[in-house]
Order: structure tokens, then sequence, then C-alpha cells
């Protein structure tokens, strides 16, 4: 997601705390939503900040890819 398209999807997204699902090599890994408390993503295998959802969609060799819903 490094041109300017997908960083303005993706800031988009994180501003309005879309839900999203991570996917991995073997599929699904993991649903999140945004805890308004909390202030981060949360799932029931645990939890993203911001910086971490970032990170993820940013980094082209990571094997997990965000698929907003």
């Amino acid at each position: 997601m490094k041109n300017d398209d997908g960083q303005n999807l993706l800031s988009k997204n994180l501003q309005q705390h879309k839900p999203f699902s991570i996917y991995d090599n073997d599929g699904l890994f993991a649903r999140y939503e945004y805890d308004d408390e909390l202030k981060r993503y949360q799932s029931k295998c645990g939890y993203l900040t911001i910086e971490g959802v970032l990170k993820i969609a940013k980094d082209e060799t990571d094997e997990r890819k965000i698929i907003w819903e």
C-alpha cells in the first residue's frame, strides 16, 4: 500500500474504525473490530493498535494481508 490511493484508503478505513480480517497463508487468521473504550482493534486472538495495523498494511514482505469489511 505504498501508492497514494492505497494510503488514502488505509487512512480513511482507520479513521472510520472499520472492521477487518487478517489472512495469512493458511486462510483467515482473525477478524478485528475497533473497541472505542480501549482505543484498539480487538479479536478473539488478541488486539492490534492502529500502529500495528499500519505496520502490517505497509510491510510488503509480511505474509499477512488485511481485508477491510
